[in-house]
């Protein structure tokens, strides 16, 4: 598939698509909303820190992109293509914490990570991101920290997410030239 020499959210994900369930064997999705829902007979609510405590969320965010390990982790990539862009996910409020994800990575392309390294590897160490490149193959630079306390996905959380992907790949998406 030939996607040319730009960049765009929808190429990137669709890269990420093949890279991860096709090349790798994983479910993913791109796109999807990280919102509450009922699993294993209870509600699954993302939570942040606010003034030292736990506080649940009544908002949501849009993961651009999941995948499910072998073992049912699952975990989250956020594509940027502009430092501009980078920078201003640093200022979001629930910064890609559901509780379901075990970790994150950000995912950009070669060009902008070489520009602005110092600072995109600084970020992602504050963050406890992992970071992931792009250039002809993807490259992961720095490998996302785990988050313990999360589990592997039970059935009932597993199929959540298998429904949400199989709704996003099927929709219908323009091919990028």
């Amino acid at each position: 598939m030939n996607y040319g020499d730009k960049h765009t959210e929808d190429s990137l994900c669709l890269r990420l698509g093949r890279h991860y369930g096709i090349e790798r064997g994983l479910d993913c999705g791109p796109n999807i909303i990280m919102s509450q829902y009922k699993a294993d007979g209870e509600w699954v609510i993302p939570k942040i820190m606010q003034d030292g405590r736990e506080v649940y969320c009544s908002f949501e965010y849009e993961a651009d992109f999941l995948y499910i390990t072998k073992g049912r982790y699952l975990y989250e990539v956020e594509i940027k293509l502009s430092i501009a862009d980078f920078r201003a996910d640093q200022q979001k409020t629930l910064y890609h914490n559901f509780p379901d994800v075990r970790g994150f990575y950000y995912c950009m392309p070669m060009e902008l990570y070489a520009k602005h390294k110092e600072e995109v590897l600084r970020v992602c160490k504050e963050k406890g991101a992992g970071l992931i490149v792009e250039s002809n193959e993807f490259k992961v630079i720095k490998k996302a920290p785990q988050r313990k306390s999360v589990e592997p996905l039970t059935d009932s959380r597993y199929l959540h997410y298998i429904r949400l992907f199989a709704k996003k790949w099927v929709r219908s998406r323009k091919e990028v030239q």
